[in-house]
């Protein structure tokens, strides 16, 4: 018997099979990634072709053809009899009985197909001979560190410093080389004057190398402001003290008188003792001791004197300080402010202005430490804080100087309205205790963004008659619309004592020459308010004149009745 295929317009048997082509299991997985079946719950039978040792593909076998939503390049098999695969839209001839199906087929499955023939399928695919899995390796899972989430609106920015930091590099002095100096540095500390002129002389041939060497006029304590100009090293006292206090001349002069009156001495003693004639001995003694004491007064170092007392003439001083002076002028000059600081800070030993040249050339955080640490201005060490941006320091500073309002700023800089307004009610409360009524309403309105509440401190102080002219001023100013204001003047003016009617006049005056559209309903409540205080002020009757100013006659009118009520009385 031969069986044949023959094309078919539909398939009249169960799909039960996928033919995958391909020589290589490679391409099969591939085909089978695709239709998207599981090894483990499938079988799959390799297909030889009509070449030997050379595969035609395979067959997965399907439990339920409806599993599948993509085949790929593969294509449905037709299980006939629960034995036989053909493909899809095909059919067998000749049809065979129940007994040509057992007689000619056995247990296993076949495949029947134009290019291969006819083919048993009789082992499955042993995937786990075929591939061979890559060895495992040991990997080192490093997590990684909690990223910074990047917010959407930056609402605050501030800076953190460290005060050490920041000065550091204002205060670090080179020291290497210091011993190579043309001067000695130990011999200025005892006021040595040939070692300071040593000084002014490198200086003036090499200014930079002052601050690179930290030369200070404090050095020897030679500090502004110390002796008036004269300044004294050591323990000294008495007499070399006095001494140290004159001009040179007045040393001579010294030397002098002290040597006529040892020679004086000295003349006594012999005399008193018959001796005579010692005339020229007299005058070579007297040139010894004057000089031995010129050279005393006048040496660098007269501790012989007194007890190590030195000095540094006014002269010398002024110039090493005007040299200094020179020096950070050229760096502000040339924009170089934190070297013109360092001058400031090292030589002149005048820390209020080198935080003035810090702030200066935009170095806030710096002139704020040095306005904090090394000077009395706290408040000015604030205000640079918040210049640059470095809001925590300048907290601390205005909530130790009770500067509320300041600190409320921060607040807001910081972006933190609940802390601020917590502080601006300390200021604005403290204001009304001082019946300061207007600025409190400014802290509410300005500060606070609450206008309304603003709007009631106002009233508050002119119900209270405190400030009461600038509170209905400010009240009524702060109302934009016309119509609200006409009416807030009137419901004012419903409530109106007669300590307020020239307050309220003098306020609503004002609204009168501002409000176009309204100027009747205002002038007829003026009018009723004059009326009401002419009986006791008849001077008030003036008022009628700024509401008439194109009546010519109102003026005489007025006059007419003044003059008539002082007759009256």
């Amino acid at each position: 018997m031969e069986l044949k295929l023959k094309p078919s317009q539909g398939n009249k048997h169960p799909k039960r099979g996928v033919l995958v082509k391909g020589e290589s299991p490679l391409v099969w997985l591939e085909g089978l990634k695709v239709v998207n079946l599981n090894l483990e719950t499938v079988q799959v039978y390799p297909i030889p072709s009509g070449q030997a040792n050379v595969l035609y593909g395979c067959i997965v076998l399907l439990n339920d053809a409806h599993e599948l939503k993509d085949t790929g390049s593969a294509s449905y098999c037709q299980l006939i009899n629960n034995k036989l695969f053909i493909p899809q839209y095909s059919a067998i001839e000749p049809r065979l009985s129940e007994e040509e199906w057992q007689k000619l087929f056995g247990e296993n499955y076949y495949f029947f197909h134009p290019e291969t023939g006819l083919v048993e399928l009789e082992e499955q695919v042993n995937w786990g001979a075929m591939l061979t899995l890559p060895p495992e390796r040991e990997i080192n899972i490093i997590k990684p560190f909690k990223g910074v989430e990047i917010p959407k609106l930056i609402n605050s920015l501030s800076l953190e410093g460290n005060a050490e930091d920041l000065l550091k590099s204002l205060d670090d002095v080179e020291e290497d080389g210091i011993d190579k100096l043309p001067f000695n540095l130990k011999k200025i500390m005892k006021g040595n004057h040939r070692e300071m002129d040593k000084l002014l002389k490198f200086l003036e041939k090499n200014p930079d190398m002052a601050l690179k060497y930290g030369v200070p006029l404090s050095l020897a304590g030679t500090a502004r402001g110390e002796s008036g100009g004269i300044f004294t090293f050591g323990a000294g006292g008495g007499f070399s003290s006095g001494l140290s206090e004159m001009s040179r001349i007045g040393k001579y002069i010294v030397a002098f008188i002290i040597s006529i009156i040892l020679i004086v001495f000295i003349g006594s003693i012999l005399e008193s003792k018959g001796e005579k004639g010692f005339g020229g001995v007299y005058i070579i003694l007297f040139m010894i001791i004057f000089g031995i004491l010129r050279r005393l007064i006048n040496s660098d170092s007269s501790a012989s004197l007194g007890g190590g007392a030195a000095q540094i003439d006014n002269d010398r001083f002024r110039i090493l300080q005007q040299k200094y002076e020179e020096l950070a002028n050229q760096y502000i000059n040339q924009k170089e402010y934190k070297k013109a600081a360092q001058v400031y800070l090292k030589l002149l030993k005048n820390n209020i202005k080198a935080a003035e040249v810090l702030e200066k050339g935009g170095y806030y955080a710096e002139a704020g430490v040095i306005y904090r640490d090394r000077s009395p201005q706290k408040a000015k060490a604030a205000e640079c804080f918040v210049k640059g941006k470095m809001y925590t320091e300048a907290l601390v500073i205005y909530k130790d100087l009770n500067m509320n309002e300041e600190a409320g700023d921060v607040y807001i800089l910081l972006n933190k309205k609940e802390e601020a307004n917590r502080y601006y009610t300390i200021v604005a409360n403290d204001y009304k205790e001082k019946s300061m009524y207007v600025r409190a309403s400014f802290i509410y309105r300005d500060k606070m963004q609450q206008p309304q509440l603003g709007q009631e401190i106002l009233l508050e102080g002119w119900n209270t008659n405190k400030d009461a002219f600038n509170c209905l001023n400010n009240y009524l100013f702060n109302i934009e619309e016309d119509k609200d204001a006409v009416k807030a003047i009137s419901n004012i003016y419903d409530k109106l004592e007669a300590n307020q009617r020239l307050s309220f006049l003098n306020a609503i005056r004002l609204e009168y020459q501002k409000r176009e559209n309204f100027k009747e309903d205002i002038r007829d409540i003026a009018y009723e308010v004059i009326s009401q205080e002419m009986k006791t002020n008849p001077s008030i009757a003036s008022e009628l004149v700024d509401y008439n100013k194109q009546d010519k006659s109102i003026v005489k009118d007025v006059m007419k009745y003044k003059a008539q009520a002082k007759k009256r009385r």
